[in-house]
């Protein structure tokens, strides 16, 4: 599909859960390492593709985005590694709490979730986009509803997954500054633009 499709920017978002700081207490308790084990082997097998992935979108000339947990021990496989080691690849830094991220349900429903995170991308603008930080000290968020960042785990973490509204927009406000730069958006004119020499 990618092959044929050819976004402009491709967006990946692999499962973390095995690689969460969660899983690794897990498994220093757990009757079936095994198990752990395996679903980590899977897991880093789909990053390697997804890294796969990213390589073959920079050299047709287009953008990728690659969103993990900040704290995610993915971000040290080698494939990883040596995909950030790219000079025109970069991690950007943002706290998912800035972009309206918060508890859903219970009775800390409305709270903000930090969920800090890494975004590896070869877009420069996508990546200015996707730096924003809680500035907030003591747990307490720095966003305008303020508040106190609730622990991102077990259902938090699981609603956490799907991203809030306001990380969906600064992903699309920056490919769009992307596009514009690239200057396939053009001031006055509706839709993608084909380069000419003008």
């Amino acid at each position: 599909m990618l092959r044929k499709q050819k976004p402009y920017m491709l967006i990946g978002s692999p499962g973390c859960k095995a690689f969460s700081q969660w899983m690794t207490l897990n498994r220093a308790r757990s009757r079936d390492v095994e198990a752990i084990d395996r679903a980590l082997m899977k897991a880093k097998v789909h990053i390697n593709f997804v890294v796969s992935l990213y390589r073959e979108q920079m050299d047709g000339g287009r953008y990728f985005m690659h969103e993990h947990p900040l704290q995610a021990s993915s971000w040290a496989m080698p494939a990883m590694q040596a995909l950030w080691e790219i000079p025109e690849v970069q991690r950007a830094h943002g706290d998912q709490c800035m972009y309206g991220a918060e508890v859903q349900t219970g009775r800390a429903a409305g709270q903000p979730v930090k969920k800090p995170s890494g975004f590896l991308t070869n877009s420069p603008c996508l990546a200015k986009s996707l730096s924003k930080r809680c500035k907030g000290l003591g747990g307490y968020c720095s966003r305008l509803r303020g508040g106190k960042h609730e622990l991102c785990s077990g259902k938090v973490a699981s609603d956490a997954q799907v991203y809030p509204k306001g990380l969906c927009r600064a992903v699309l406000k920056g490919v769009t500054k992307q596009m514009k730069k690239d200057g396939l958006l053009i001031q006055g004119c509706y839709g993608v633009q084909v380069k000419d020499d003008e």
